[in-house]
């Protein structure tokens, strides 16, 4: 029994659709494929569902609210209005998301845990040698030396 083309999984739709470009079109691939369709359909379907980011609803904005728009009689003010309040959404949705990751840095970078990342680093940073590299020292202690000399400057200015 067959399966249909839209029941079937991603992976397996994606081997289908190989199989089916061998098949039909030996090595080319060229020509239409029901499968990879499906493929670009799902995707299509799944970006509509997506939340879209600042710079997409700028572009669509700039697109709609301009002088060319106006002249031309294409301008829509409730499209505008549409796009302006998406705009504040998704700035608002960035600036939390930005206070939650400024919240967490300084969750895990408490003042005891600075002094022994610095005492680690410094450790590791004579152990490595002249010769080390930065990234390796990183690799080693398991942070970032941009994050300690935040955290240093931070609680040598509190």
């Amino acid at each position: 029994m067959k399966t249909k083309i839209a029941e079937m999984t991603d992976q397996a739709l994606a081997q289908a659709a190989r199989r089916y470009n061998q098949g039909m079109f030996g090595d080319t691939g060229e020509g239409y494929n029901p499968y990879t369709a499906e493929m670009d359909s799902r995707a299509t379907r799944q970006a509509a569902l997506a939340p879209r980011d600042m710079h997409a609803i700028l572009r669509d904005l700039d697109r709609c609210d301009c002088s060319l728009a106006r002249e031309c009689g294409t301008y829509d003010e409730v499209r505008v209005a549409t796009l302006q309040e998406e705009l504040r959404a998704a700035e608002a949705a960035e600036a939390q998301r930005e206070a939650n990751k400024v919240a967490a840095f300084w969750a895990e970078w408490t003042p005891e845990t600075t002094a022994d990342r610095r005492a680690q680093w410094n450790t590791a940073a004579k152990n490595a040698g002249r010769q080390a590299r930065v990234v390796d020292i990183q690799k080693a202690v398991g942070f970032a030396m941009v994050d300690l000399k935040k955290a240093v400057k931070h609680y040598r200015n509190a």
